[in-house]
């Protein structure tokens, strides 16, 4: 079926260096917003998404981004921002989520980048990130202009290749398939186009947002030839997934506006990766050039190549980046094992018993328990900010420093405000950590500071439940001159101490509400003893969750006073 739009041309200025270079930079990590633009799909307002919280999307109405679609699901997919990197992670939708084309593993972490096809549902998202460097142009909105005609080329015409085209194409595919970036893909495929065509100019484009912008990801053109001009209409049509040609019929009222733009003919041509429109290639001349008659069957070929190089290119894309943050990751989880105590022990006139599970992206729980010769011990727990081995790093050295500063008679204010000075000259403005501190002594009695934490539990013998939320200052590594302020509790024989990190307390579950610190008290209401607190809570956890990939680090421990 032919689609056919009339429009007048309207030439948009790009200088030939512009278009004469690899202009796709490698991005800049940094935590700024992302946005999603939709490319393809109904009309949507454009997402912006900020580091900090994870975003929910899909059709129920308790998602943060709401796409009303049959073949999106309830919680289709979710968008958050680890240490350094951008994730989406499918939460088992039945239709799948699609990154550049290629499908990506329900439940599994994926790294996203800018310039990325994100496809949910119906619609095609194009993942842009700030401090991203990039070569762009405006596309004409022609749409409503009268002298030219958008047509798909006829399937008759895309089956006769001449000998020469088809050798040019047989010598060009192993190149083709074996470039190592679209940059390099671009570089090869220009040549090719315009040698086998006739064209004057050849361009890779990628569609940034339904407004008309462009990223170009390679051009060439002829020498002193003139800018290069982008129809709107053209590429809205090859985006449906055929290829479609422009062919001028200028009449005297608008004859100016043509030998202005100097485009005669221009062609456009879809680079898919499975259904999914990835890029195009685009191709304009002027008359003093003719085109070859069979270019359509030509360029609807090397399309089909690129769209086989760049399927290539985003499957090793998607699993480099999958193997980077793994790797990060375990290493992470490696340091935190190491710096973690046993899962039951005794020091002193305690027991206790501790969990700890890395979340399914994230390394960041501290936790210690550090006997002292006097029978007594510092215990803390805390979360950095900032997942992965970076913060791996601090979580070793507020350890480190901690055991360092434990001397006899020290208070835990002192211990407090001296790691919070340390942390605030050595690590980025980005990097600091919640932390719960106490010393306790054989006696039972606790000397607390609670900088941002707040989940710690007294369970008394008797059953009674009591919240430590105390306030005692700014997380550690924040302001240099932060103050904090000691609070104190008592143990008696047969009490307990339990903690939690935040990736208990805030763990949503499947109606996107949290786990809370009531349900963690009315689950501790029916426990015993330390080893039965932490299982506990971690079932109900797991039951609450759907499962054991949890969104944070999780980690438990009970310390009992036995006398």
């Amino acid at each position: 079926m032919a689609w056919v739009a009339r429009f007048r041309l309207y030439p948009v200025e790009v200088t030939p260096g512009d278009i004469n270079e690899s202009t796709t930079a490698s991005m800049h990590r940094q935590a700024g917003p992302l946005h999603l633009r939709a490319i393809a799909g109904p009309p949507v307002t454009p997402v912006e998404i900020v580091p900090g919280e994870p975003v929910t999307i899909g059709r129920s109405t308790q998602c943060k981004v709401q796409l009303s679609d049959a073949a999106v699901s309830r919680k289709h997919v979710t968008i958050e921002h680890s240490r350094d990197r951008w994730v989406v992670t499918d939460e088992g939708s039945r239709h799948g989520t699609l990154v550049n084309g290629i499908a990506i593993k329900s439940g599994e972490a994926t790294p996203i980048e800018h310039g990325d096809a994100l496809t949910v549902g119906p619609w095609i998202f194009r993942v842009i990130t700030s401090g991203r460097v990039e070569s762009t142009l405006a596309t004409m909105d022609d749409r409503a202009r009268r002298n030219s005609s958008v047509h798909v080329v006829a399937p008759g015409r895309l089956g006769s290749l001449a000998q020469r085209r088809l050798m040019l194409l047989m010598e060009s595919t192993t190149a083709i398939q074996n470039v190592g970036s679209e940059e390099e893909l671009a570089a090869r495929v220009m040549p090719v186009l315009r040698e086998g065509t006739g064209f004057r100019r050849a361009a890779l484009v990628r569609m940034l947002d339904s407004e008309g912008q462009l990223e170009i990801i390679g051009a060439e053109q002829d020498p002193g030839s003139s800018a290069l001009q982008v129809s709107r209409s053209l590429l809205e049509a090859a985006r449906r997934g055929e290829v479609v040609e422009l062919e001028s019929q200028p009449d005297l009222q608008h004859a100016v506006s043509i030998m202005d733009a100097g485009v005669t003919s221009a062609m456009c041509a879809p680079v898919e990766v499975g259904s999914t429109v990835v890029a195009c290639l685009y191709l304009d001349a002027a008359a003093a050039r003719p085109v070859e008659p069979d270019a359509a069957a030509f360029v609807a070929a090397v399309a089909k190549l690129c769209g086989l190089a760049m399927a290539n290119l985003s499957r090793r894309s998607l699993e480099r980046r999958q193997a980077e943050m793994m790797r990060e990751l375990h290493a992470a989880q490696q340091v935190q094992r190491r710096m973690m105590p046993a899962d039951e022990g005794v020091f002193g006139g305690y027991r206790f018993a501790m969990r700890a599970q890395p979340g399914r992206i994230v390394a960041g729980d501290v936790f210690g328990i550090l006997p002292l010769e006097d029978g007594s011990a510092a215990v803390f727990i805390g979360d950095v900010t900032s997942k992965g081995l970076g913060p791996a790093m601090i979580m070793a050295a507020i350890q480190s420093y901690v055991a360092a500063a434990l001397k006899p008679g020290i208070d835990a204010r002192t211990v407090v405000s001296s790691l919070n000075r340390h942390l605030a000259a050595q690590t980025a403005d980005t990097e600091f950590a919640s932390l719960w501190f106490a010393l306790l002594d054989p006696a039972g009695n606790i000397d607390a500071v609670d900088a941002g934490h707040g989940y710690a539990l007294l369970h008394r013998k008797g059953g009674v439940l009591e919240q430590m939320a105390w306030r005692g200052g700014l997380l550690v590594g924040v302001d240099a001159t932060s103050e904090y302020e000691t609070h104190r509790a008592s143990l008696e024989p047969g009490d307990r101490l339990i903690l939690m990190s935040d990736g208990l307390v805030e763990q949503r579950g499947e109606d996107e509400s949290m786990f809370g610190v009531d349900r963690a008290k009315a689950i501790l209401r029916d426990t015993r003893e330390p080893v039965e607190d932490v299982s506990a809570l971690h079932a109900a956890l797991k039951a609450f969750a759907g499962g054991d990939a949890f969104e944070d680090d999780v980690t438990l421990a009970s310390i009992e006073r036995v006398g």
